[in-house]
Parts: C-alpha cells; sequence; structure tokens
C-alpha cells in the first residue's frame, strides 16, 4: 500500500511493480490522502493525479510526501527519484518507513519509487560416500545449476571421509529460500571396475556414469539440518577369466574339437589359497565352439586343437574385501577317461586330499578318450614304476633262460635227452 499526502497540483506516480493500472480510493482535496493498492504481478505501472491543489488560502504552497509500507517481504531499500532521475533524499522517517517530500511549484511533478528486496537465504547440503575402491578418481565432481560452482574431493568446507557412515559433506549457502538446486555428479567411473550410482535413494540406469539429485533450499536453525540431495557410488572391481580345452586321440595326440562334442563345467572361487574353499559357486554352464554361455567369448588355435573360452567382468573381490580366484571342474564325458588337468604350458598338475582338480585362470582341461594313454601329472609317479617292472621281468626272463641252458648242457654231456 502507498500513502499519498497531496493537495493541488499534478503528481506522477511510477513503481516497477505490475503493468496494470493501480486503484485507489476517491480523492477529495479536503482529505490530503489518497491510497493506492499496489498489484501483486511483476512488471511496471504508473498513476497520475491530476487537479490538486497547490496553496492554501493565504497562498503558502502545499508540500506533499510519499511513503510506502506493507511490503511482503520487507523490502530492504526504497529509492525515490524526480523526473529527471535524480535521487530525492528521504528526509523523514516515522515509525521504520522512509518518507520523502518535494515541492509542488510546477506542474507534472513526477516521483519514481523502486523497491529492493533481499529474499531470506538458506542452505542446501550435497553428500557422496562410495565403497569398492580405495578413492574417488581425480576426475571426480558435482556441479550445480544455481551459482556454478564446482565440489571435488579436498574442496574447501569438505569433511568426511567418504564412507557410508561418514560421507563426503558440502554446503552451499547463500540460495535463496525454496531454490531448488540441481547437482550433477560425473568423472565417476574407474578404470577395471563396474559402477552403479544411486542418487536420493534411487538407483539411475545401468552403465550410467552421470548422475542428477536435487534438493530445495531453506533456512536452516541451530542444530537443524539442510535439505540433502545424496549421491552413494557402489564399485566393483573386475577381472577376466579364461580356461583352454584340449581333446586328445587314442594315442595320446591333441586333435580338433569333436563333432557335436559339448563340456559341461561348473564356475566356482575361492579366497584362501591354502584350504581353497568355495565362497562363491557359480553357475554349471555348457561349452561348445558353436554354442556359448552368455558374456564367454572363444578362440581356436589355428592349428584346431586348442580351444579357449574367456570371459570378462567378474567380481574381482568377496564381499569382505578379499581376492577371487576362479577355477573351473568339468564333469566327466562318457567314452572319456575322467578330466586332467594342467598347466597354460600343459604340464599335468596332480590334485592330492581335498583339493579338487581343477583349472585356474590360464589352464588347461584335457580330455583323453578310454583306452588312449594318458601323461602322468606333474609331481607324480611318472614312468618309474612301468620301467623298473619292466626291468625286474627282462631281469627274471635272462635268468630263466641261463638256467636252462646250464640243465640242457648237463643233461648232453650225461648222454641223456636234450629235452
Amino acid at each position: 500500500t502507498m500513502n499519498i499526502w497531496v493537495q493541488n497540483g499534478n503528481l506522477t506516480i511510477t513503481s516497477l511493480s505490475s503493468d496494470a493500472e493501480p486503484s485507489y480510493s476517491d480523492f477529495e482535496p479536503t482529505d490530503f490522502t489518497r491510497t493506492i493498492s499496489l498489484p501483486t504481478t511483476a512488471g511496471t505501472w504508473s498513476t497520475t493525479i491530476k487537479d490538486l491543489i497547490q496553496e492554501d488560502a493565504d497562498g503558502n504552497l502545499y508540500m506533499y510526501y510519499i511513503t510506502e509500507d506493507s511490503c511482503t517481504p520487507t523490502a530492504t531499500t526504497v529509492s525515490f527519484k524526480d523526473k529527471d532521475g535524480n535521487d530525492i533524499k528521504n528526509n523523514k522517517t516515522e515509525d521504520g518507513v522512509n518518507q520523502t517530500t518535494a515541492s509542488l511549484n510546477a506542474a507534472g511533478q513526477k516521483v519514481e519509487v523502486t523497491n529492493t528486496y533481499k529474499n531470506e537465504m538458506g542452505a542446501v547440503k550435497v553428500t557422496k560416500s562410495f565403497s569398492g575402491v580405495d578413492s574417488l578418481p581425480t576426475g571426480f565432481r558435482i556441479a550445480n545449476d544455481y551459482n556454478g560452482t564446482v565440489f571435488t574431493v579436498g574442496s574447501t568446507g569438505m569433511t568426511g571421509t567418504g564412507t557410508a557412515d561418514d560421507p563426503y559433506v558440502w554446503i552451499l549457502d547463500n540460495v535463496p529460500v525454496g531454490t531448488e538446486v540441481t547437482f550433477t555428479e560425473s568423472g565417476a567411473t574407474v578404470d577395471g571396475a563396474t559402477l552403479t550410482i544411486t542418487a536420493n535413494g534411487t538407483a539411475v540406469a545401468e552403465g550410467s556414469t552421470t548422475a542428477t539429485a536435487k534438493a530445495t533450499s531453506a533456512k536452516v536453525e541451530v542444530d537443524g539440518e539442510y535439505p540433502t540431495a545424496t549421491f552413494v557410488n557402489e564399485y566393483k572391481q573386475t577381472t577376466d577369466f579364461e580356461f583352454s580345452k584340449i581333446w586328445k586321440d587314442i594315442g595320446n595326440q591333441p586333435t580338433e574339437w569333436p563333432e557335436g562334442a559339448k563340456i559341461t563345467v561348473k564356475l566356482n572361487a575361492y579366497t584362501d589359497s591354502k584350504t581353497q574353499k568355495d565362497v562363491l559357486q557359480g553357475p554349471t554352464l555348457t561349452f561348445s565352439p558353436e554354442g556359448l554361455p552368455d558374456g564367454w567369448s572363444v578362440k581356436t588355435s589355428l592349428d584346431g586343437k586348442k580351444t579357449t573360452f574367456k570371459v570378462e567382468g567378474l567380481a574381482k573381490y568377496s564381499s569382505d574385501g578379499k581376492e577371487l580366484t576362479y577355477y573351473v571342474t568339468e564333469t566327466q564325458m562318457d567314452g572319456y577317461k575322467a578330466p586332467s588337468y594342467a598347466s597354460s604350458e600343459g604340464k599335468g598338475l596332480a590334485f592330492t586330499g581335498s583339493n579338487v582338480p581343477k583349472a585356474t585362470n590360464g589352464q588347461q582341461i584335457i580330455n583323453t578318450p578310454e583306452g588312449g594313454y594318458e601323461l602322468p601329472s606333474t609331481g607324480g609317479h611318472g614312468t618309474l614304476p612301468l620301467t623298473g617292472a619292466g626291468a625286474l621281468l627282462l631281469l627274471l626272463a635272462g635268468i630263466a633262460l641261463t638256467v636252462r641252458k646250464l640243465l640242457l648242457q648237463r643233461n648232453a654231456g650225461k648222454g641223456g635227452d636234450s629235452e
């Protein structure tokens, strides 16, 4: 509401508020007062008060002054300018309201009233926690659409360690109360790890490397909590695994993959190299050069006698942070001996006690047909027992032959039969 104390002359009042014509009560010169209710929409409006009395009965010029009150929110400054744009000094303050006066010596006196408001200011908070890696990448950043401030690890004012219990915290302050701020995270990918982002409690689309979260500024009292935008990153470091398949013929020579043959293997993993106790039991998989489980690839050697299967993106660590060792075991096939296992160079592997026969990353599974000869495993007795047995048989045969000859010679000397 604007109150105008005037008498006689013309007065034009302009306010940066609305382009609508303001309404006011009927003016009577004897009242010396007119009240104008300002429109609430933004813009500029103006009104002219005409036919005002310029002087009293004794010829004294009337003065006028303008006051403005009942502004919501309260204006921090109210300025007044004359028709030439010059500031009019506020020379009267009553009950905290600025007032100004001006002479009406000339018709067409103009006063412009400008209100400057300062919004009530608040703040918003953004938090970040992560798991699965030791630290966030150097390119990690969180930007906002309010003032462009970019938050990074180590930014001025940051608190926290980045864990779920003690996340990184940044405060964006001096934000007008009620302002919605959108925060955008980027640069969070880590080589060799998959990334899952949760923003304000909602998981973003799988494979996304950026995310947004919103918070609306509010004024926070002592011990209060700021409106918060939250980001949670879960990293899973990955590893690759491969094994090779070798088929042998009846003569123990490598051969090509038998037509129509399929193998069935089980993919498991352990973390303790001593006990090799499974901590992850994976799926049972069926392989052939023409048919692969999802996510696996195949490569065949140039001579067609070695087939290698590979999978990428397996979790590198268990849920308790220990590195996983993956291995495969193959189900015995009809017409073949139990599978044997060899190193990547083809040396046979020996397994004792509870140590399950298996192929770890890069190792081989060898299938030999029943009736075929199978090379001994590294660490086994090798061919020594067979060699010893053969030597013993030869020795016994030699002794028997020598004894027979001696008997024949004795019989011949006595004139006996030669048989």
